[in-house]
């Protein structure tokens, strides 16, 4: 759990293209908590906000863009994974 409660610190370690995370409102991944995150997808930078629609603590979250990008249904769910004593986010879908 701790993993996704320090994921403000730890969002641009794990990954290159990651930017940057802030907890807009709530607890850093907690049911209803809204974010905002940029990241590089190839050439284009991506930078929205969005809600945390579902948490499982330490295991898993489903987040939902806010406007203007609820309007094409931008969101994903992420598990955490634990692999040879490092923690890893997984895009699930």
């Amino acid at each position: 759990m701790a993993v996704f409660e320090e994921i403000e610190g730890h969002y641009r370690e794990w990954h290159l293209e990651h930017i940057e995370w802030r907890t807009l409102r709530g607890s850093a991944v907690g049911e209803g908590s809204v974010i905002y995150f940029a990241e590089w997808i190839g050439p284009f930078r991506l930078a929205m906000r969005c809600r945390i629609a579902e948490a499982q603590p330490g295991r898993s979250f489903r987040c939902e863009g806010l406007f203007p990008c609820s309007l094409i249904g931008v969101g994903g769910s992420f598990d955490l994974l634990r692999r040879a004593g490092a923690s890893l986010i997984a895009y699930r879908s």
